[in-house]
């Protein structure tokens, strides 16, 4: 069991750097597509055949679970708050909403929400209390609060928050990023040699787009 989870934990972790470090990429690779496609670095090993099983395991975030706070305006499922993460979907008719959630009194971290859209958020601060205050736009660049609450969690796997797919980083058993994961995962003999795997491919491959970053439009997920 334990190897098992060490398994989710260090792939995931991989499609993690890969994902958000791609998803800005530029410069020699464009990312991990042109990578694979040219034959820039791969790291290679000589244990393959390796002792460790490095089957890809990748999480689903579920919509299930009556444990529900909000009103006719937005639902926020807290159902799987343990799991690490929290769905939101804005029901009401304005073409902008936003949700701010602040955990254990650190970061507040604040996402946009579209109409009807299910949005997994993580609960990255851990476990403890969170803050949840939903706004929607109600001219130009005002918003008003339609929705306030807070809910306590005890989250069962540390790593839980950063091992589901989420709104900003997005992946399933299909996406190529998962398939680049389990390439360089191939033959290694253990967790370490997994992340260092990891590690160099992505110094080696990509590269962050600053000039992006300074003009990207607020909302924007990559």
């Amino acid at each position: 069991m334990m190897k098992k989870e060490n398994n989710l934990i260090i792939l995931n972790m991989g499609i993690m750097l890969l994902l958000l470090l791609s998803l800005s990429s530029c410069g020699k690779s464009q990312g991990y597509s042109r990578a694979l496609r040219e034959g820039e670095t791969i790291i290679t090993s000589e244990s393959e055949g390796g002792v460790r099983d490095n089957t890809p395991v990748v999480l689903t975030p579920s919509l299930e679970g009556d444990d529900i706070l909000g009103n006719e305006k937005v639902s926020i499922n807290i159902s799987n708050a343990s799991e690490g993460y929290i769905v939101v979907c804005y029901l009401g008719d304005s073409s902008m909403a936003k949700l701010q959630l602040t955990g254990n009194g650190q970061v507040t971290y604040t996402y946009d929400l579209l109409k009807d859209n299910y949005e997994v958020i993580p609960l990255t601060a851990g476990s403890g209390s969170y803050i949840t205050t939903v706004y929607e736009n109600i001219d130009s660049n005002q918003y008003a609060t339609i929705f306030a609450s807070d809910f306590e969690t005890e989250i069962t796997n540390t790593f839980g928050p950063f091992l589901y797919p989420n709104m900003y980083v997005n992946f399933n058993r299909d996406s190529e990023v998962v398939s680049v994961a389990e390439m360089l995962a191939k033959g290694s003999a253990s967790d370490l040699e997994v992340v260092s795997r990891i590690y160099e491919y992505v110094i080696s491959n990509i590269s962050y787009d600053h000039e992006k970053a300074a003009t990207v439009e607020s909302g924007y997920i990559p």
